[in-house]
C-alpha cells in the first residue's frame, strides 16, 4: 500500500510539473527565449553584419570627425559602421562616421557640420553630433530643413562633449557614445525609421580575388591623399592617408574597411565664411564604383527621395559585404584623382 501511495505521489508531481511547463512555454514562446523570439535570432545592422534584434533597432548617431594633419590619429573610425570622405575647403577633407554596432571608448575629434553631412546624416535617419557648423548647414539644421536627424550642436549640449588635454583647439573636441545615448534616451530621440546600404553577401575565402589591389584617392593637397589597398588574406582593405596607415587612437590598430565605394558627385562652389566651401548634389544620380572581395564592380547610385540606392550595370542591388564601408564622395571636377590597379 505504501509503494502505490508513492508512485501516485510521484505521478501527480510529474503532470502537475508537466502542466507548469506548457504553460510558461504557451507565455513566454520557446525556452530560452522571449515573446516568442528566440534570443540567438539575428537581424541585419545598417552595416550588414548580423546582430541581435536590440541593436538593429538601436537608432545610429553620426559625428563629423576631422582630418587635418594635426587632428590625427582619429578615434573612433574603427568602429564605424560607415564612414563618408570628402573635401571641405581648402583642399582639407573631413569625414561623418556612422555608429550603431559597436561603442568605441571616445569618438573625434568632433568638427564643425557642411549640408552634404546633414543630407548623409538625414538619410539614415540618425542622431548628428558635431561642433557648430557653416552658416548654410545651420540654417539647415536651424530651419528643420531636415526631418529625420536628431541635431546635436555642442554649441547646445556641450555637456555632451569634452576638450581633450592632449591635443589644442580646435582639433581637441571628443565624445563618445554613452553620452549621446544618454542624451538621446533622455530626449526621447530613440525612434527612427531604417534603412539599408544594399543587399548583403559573404564571399567565401577561396572565392576572393585580386583583380584590383590598391585605390588611390589623391584629392588636392597630398596631406589628404587617401588609399586603401586590399590583403586577399583578411578580404580588407588597409586604409592610409599620406602615405602613413590610418591609426585609431582608441586601439593603435590601423583601419580595414570590407567596403571601399567612390561615389562620384557634382559640385559648386560655396561661399562660406571665410573660405570657399564644396557643395555636393547628393539628391541625384551618377556613376559608383563598389570594391569589394579584391574586385571592382562598376555601376550607379541614385537618391530615390528617402535614400541613396547604390546599384550594379544591370540596375540592380549592390551586393556589399558585411562590415565597415567606406564611401569616399567625390566631387567630378577632380574624379580623374581616383583610380586604381
Amino acid at each position: 500500500m505504501k509503494n502505490k501511495l508513492i508512485i501516485i505521489a510521484a505521478i501527480v508531481v510529474a503532470l502537475v510539473g508537466t502542466v507548469v511547463f506548457w504553460q510558461h512555454k504557451l507565455k513566454n514562446g520557446p525556452a530560452g527565449s522571449k515573446n516568442g523570439t528566440a534570443q540567438d535570432q539575428q537581424f541585419p545592422a545598417i552595416n550588414g553584419v548580423p546582430v541581435p534584434e536590440n541593436i538593429a533597432k538601436t537608432r545610429p548617431v553620426a559625428v563629423v570627425i576631422e582630418n587635418h594633419t594635426d587632428a590625427r590619429p582619429q578615434s573612433g573610425l574603427y568602429q564605424a559602421d560607415i564612414v563618408y570622405e570628402t573635401l571641405a575647403e581648402g583642399g582639407i577633407t573631413r569625414l561623418l562616421a556612422l555608429f550603431q554596432t559597436q561603442n568605441p571608448k571616445e569618438i573625434g575629434p568632433v568638427r564643425s557640420a557642411r549640408p552634404y553631412f546633414n543630407f548623409e546624416a538625414n538619410q539614415w535617419g540618425a542622431a548628428f553630433a558635431h561642433v557648430g557648423g557653416s552658416d548654410i548647414a545651420l540654417t539647415q539644421l536651424d530651419t528643420g530643413v531636415y526631418k529625420n536627424l536628431q541635431d546635436i550642436n555642442q554649441f547646445f549640449y556641450g555637456d555632451y562633449f569634452y576638450r581633450s588635454k592632449d591635443r589644442l583647439a580646435p582639433h581637441n573636441a571628443y565624445t563618445n557614445l554613452d553620452l549621446l545615448r544618454a542624451l538621446i534616451e533622455k530626449k526621447k530621440w530613440q525612434d527612427w525609421t531604417p534603412t539599408k546600404l544594399g543587399d548583403f553577401e559573404t564571399i567565401p575565402t577561396e572565392q576572393l580575388q585580386t583583380a584590383v589591389t590598391k585605390i588611390s584617392i589623391k584629392f588636392f593637397d597630398p596631406a589628404y591623399a587617401a588609399a586603401f589597398t586590399f590583403d586577399p588574406s583578411t578580404g580588407l582593405y588597409a586604409r592610409t592617408n599620406a602615405g602613413k596607415p590610418s591609426i585609431d587612437k582608441n586601439n593603435n590598430t590601423q583601419i580595414y574597411p570590407r567596403n571601399v565605394v567612390i561615389q562620384y558627385v557634382d559640385d559648386y562652389v560655396v561661399p562660406m565664411e571665410k573660405a570657399n566651401g564644396v557643395g555636393l548634389k547628393l539628391d541625384e544620380d551618377g556613376r559608383a564604383v563598389l570594391f569589394t572581395g579584391g574586385k571592382a564592380v562598376d555601376g550607379t547610385w541614385k537618391y530615390n527621395g528617402d535614400h541613396t540606392e547604390y546599384l550594379n550595370s544591370d540596375g540592380q542591388p549592390q551586393k556589399f559585404q558585411p562590415g565597415q564601408t567606406w564611401i569616399v564622395l567625390m566631387p567630378k571636377s577632380i574624379s580623374a584623382n581616383a583610380t586604381w590597379q
